[in-house]
């Protein structure tokens, strides 16, 4: 719906953002990041980070880079309707019907046309184990749930093409012999055939690097430490592309191996349900995702893909842009209106951070502090 809004940029969506419900704890945690990049492209002219596969002496690596939001999402920003919690269009050919749900869709506004999708994650820095640490070392958190999974798959499909669904079959089928005959829900077999998995999926990302896709969109928030104050450097958005976010799963699966553990955790299980929905999808040419994570449980609660927090993210998202985000702690204001401000829940961290900050910020005394 457009017209009015309280979260800068977003007049053009299927929420109101004048209205208190848009205003809940999983519509504002997808909105802020979009709003946020929205601001810096439209207001200060900052690219977003986008974080992209590279190969380095033949295995998958991480390059940085910014590029420009419209290339990004497919269209200028003026010219999108956002589009929350909807099933992209795109997604389809590769699905069983409708392709389940992506936390965000991007549409011209004159067309109708989908353009692009992604998962969005919000995410803090320090966390309270790496507080402590020199501001360098500080990382953030990033749960991952099996949802956003199957839109990787969907993704790698649909970044790959059609055309060369079969030579992701291939590829799989070269590396793990036989996949056809293996014992995918034995936990026991399994670990033995890790390797091989962890090698197929590094092929498919070495295979697609011409080809991957901006898949996560990722905001930053900072904090001076534990504390609950808003760090002065203190926002940031990061994009990831399909290939690279898949390699916090395949490193993680790594260090497990490494590590010669003697049970399969959840990033190993997620390489493991990724594989294998891309070889089913080869063989038949739908990703059924909901089948293969039904069946590969290995006795564990399946409601998390992974967690992934110090090192594992830091030495993927690592950055200057991250160490130091380039949008200043008061910016939020012009991000999101007084009216929006005075519709955030203080339970939760972010909205609990932006109205005590802002409740600070529009005391008396501290406004003639600054006029001081």
């Amino acid at each position: 719906m457009a017209g009015k809004t309280y979260m800068y940029g977003l007049q053009d969506s299927n929420h109101d953002f004048t209205k208190e419900k848009s205003f809940g704890k999983n519509i504002f945690t997808n909105a802020f990041p979009v709003a946020l990049a929205i601001y810096m492209d439209q207001e200060l002219g900052l690219a977003p980070n986008y974080i992209f596969a590279n190969s380095v002496n033949d295995e998958p690596a991480i390059l940085h880079a910014t590029k420009p939001l419209e290339e990004i999402i497919g269209t200028a920003p003026t010219h999108a309707f956002w589009s929350f919690e909807d099933s992209f269009s795109g997604y389809d050919y590769y699905a069983t019907g409708t392709a389940n749900r992506s936390d965000l869709v991007v549409k011209s506004k004159t067309t109708g046309k989908e353009l692009s999708a992604f998962e969005v994650k919000l995410v803090a820095a320090p966390t309270s184990g790496t507080a402590k640490r020199a501001r360098e070392q500080q990382s953030c958190e990033i749960v991952v749930r099996p949802p956003t999974i199957e839109q990787m798959c969907f993704s790698i499909a649909s970044s790959y093409g059609a055309r060369r669904r079969h030579e992701i079959g291939d590829v799989i089928a070269e590396t793990l012999q036989h996949p056809m005959d293996y014992q995918w829900d034995n936990e026991m077999y399994m670990i033995e055939k890790l390797p091989l998995v962890i090698e197929a999926a590094d092929k498919i990302i070495l295979n697609g690097l011409e080809v991957q896709t901006p898949f996560v969109l990722n905001a930053l928030w900072r904090t001076n430490g534990k504390s609950t104050v808003f760090d002065r450097e203190c926002f940031d958005v990061f994009f990831w592309s399909d290939l690279a976010f898949m390699q916090l799963f395949t490193r993680a699966a790594k260090r497990a191996v490494l590590g010669d553990s003697a049970e399969i955790g959840r990033p190993a299980r997620s390489v493991i349900w990724l594989v294998k929905s891309l070889f089913d999808y080869a063989a038949q040419g739908k990703v059924t995702f909901d089948i293969t994570h039904s069946l590969i449980t290995y006795g564990g609660q399946s409601d998390k893909a992974g967690a992934f927090s110090g090192n594992s993210v830091l030495e993927i998202i690592g950055c200057d842009n991250f160490v130091h985000p380039r949008v200043a702690d008061d910016v939020y204001t012009k991000i999101i209106s007084k009216e929006g401000i005075e519709m955030l829940s203080p339970e939760r961290r972010l909205d609990g951070f932006i109205k005590s900050d802002y409740d600070f910020r529009t005391r008396p005394e501290y406004t003639m502090m600054k006029i001081d």
